[in-house]
């Protein structure tokens, strides 16, 4: 059986008259691939600007309902801008900000200097050999 994937990013859709007229263009779009009748759009990170429930309520009306009606199966991957920050756990934030072995605090994105500054494959190199 085949699959055609349609992946879209990064939408960080706003409940606004430019953000509803993004989603109509990406809408013609989407209507004018040839696509079969097996289809998956995977949509990764940040589908909303900012978690709040209303950009889901309406981003689901305006796109995802359509894409469903017409027989894609969704798959969601959220992003950084899919969550409300203030309801973030506190705790468990600084718990991960703790945790030295994270790669998200040695990967680039962090101002903690790296311990693999000098050897970027790190603990990979010891996998690979082993």
């Amino acid at each position: 059986m085949e699959y055609t994937i349609v992946h879209l990013s990064d939408l960080h859709f706003k409940n606004d008259v430019e953000n509803r007229f993004r989603i109509e263009m990406l809408r013609n779009d989407l209507a004018k691939l040839p696509l079969g009748s097996n289809v998956i759009t995977a949509f990764t990170g940040d589908l909303v600007h900012s978690g709040e429930q209303d950009q889901y309520d309406v981003l689901f009306e305006l796109l995802l309902a359509p894409l469903i009606e017409a027989g894609h199966e969704i798959v969601i991957v959220p992003g950084n801008h899919d969550i409300q920050r203030n309801r973030a756990d506190k705790a468990a934030s600084a718990a991960f900000l703790k945790d030295r072995a994270s790669s998200y605090l040695f990967s680039g994105n962090s101002l903690i200097p790296s311990p693999f500054e000098n050897d970027r494959e790190g603990p990979l190199k010891k996998l690979q050999s082993a």
